[in-house]
């Protein structure tokens, strides 16, 4: 059975732990098998384990703040460390990333998103630790945070989403066309930016047609529904007289 890890604990053998166990579990002969690996794994757990359990294992995995139970998963992030593939690692924590979003998106559990998110900025992630290959993989993290990659996955975030479109849905919605068109982009990341945009489409149409009932509502105070447009009222009164005799 493979050993467990023990992090940034004073004068334990982090390294060679680390190479124990890689030695003793089944060889793993590529990047490309580790990252399936660890795809697969997350894949399977989105869809069994409750959003807290599979946060909880996210950052065991990715922040090394603790043991994790998972030892495959754990072995194939320490072989793309060990073999210093950065740009492997990249791709491999943002598609992580998309597989747990693009689940939580369609099952509308967008509230754990922010969560992930919060979890890749834990200061945890700039401490420096006992162990050379956990310090290269929390500067691999920090490169991440810092990219272009990261700044799209907060697009996801309820509160990153909210303010936005207060400012423009109609950028929100563009950006996210823009990832759902890419061909490079992981499938569930494309996944999750369409049914996010569709998301907002829908939300756009409901709180237009609210301000729009309670603004010819002579009852209804305007400042209990915000316009949602960047109209003005008189425009969208013209609109909807144009719409109506169509």
């Amino acid at each position: 059975m493979v050993n467990r890890f023990v992090y940034d604990t004073a004068g334990l053998p982090i390294e060679e732990q680390a190479a124990e166990m890689i030695s003793s579990a089944p060889a793993i002969c590529n990047i490309e098998e580790a990252q399936e690996i660890i795809y697969s794994f997350f894949i399977d757990i989105v869809k069994q384990w409750t959003p807290e359990a599979v946060l909880q294992e996210f950052r065991h995995i990715f922040i090394q703040d603790n043991d994790s139970l998972s030892s495959n998963p754990v072995q194939a992030i320490y072989e793309i460390v060990f073999a210093n593939k950065q740009e492997d690692f990249h791709y491999t924590i943002k598609r992580v990333c998309y597989i747990v979003v693009n689940n939580w998106v369609a099952k509308r559990k967008n509230n754990y998103i922010q969560k992930l998110i919060e979890i890749l900025n834990d200061p945890l992630v700039r401490r420096r630790s006992l162990s050379p290959m956990i310090d290269r993989l929390r500067k691999w993290i920090q490169i991440f945070l810092e990219s272009k990659d990261y700044q799209e996955l907060e697009l996801y975030a309820q509160t990153k989403v909210q303010d936005r479109s207060r400012l423009s849905n109609r950028c929100t919605s563009i950006l996210l066309s823009t990832q759902y068109n890419d061909p490079a982009n992981p499938i569930e990341q494309r996944e999750a930016a369409k049914n996010r945009a569709l998301q907002l489409k829908c939300r756009f149409k409901f709180d237009l047609a609210m301000y729009m009932t309670r603004f010819e509502s002579a009852t209804t105070t305007n400042s209990l529904c915000q316009n949602p447009t960047e109209v003005g009222d008189e425009v969208l009164r013209i609109i909807k007289i144009i719409v109506a005799k169509r």
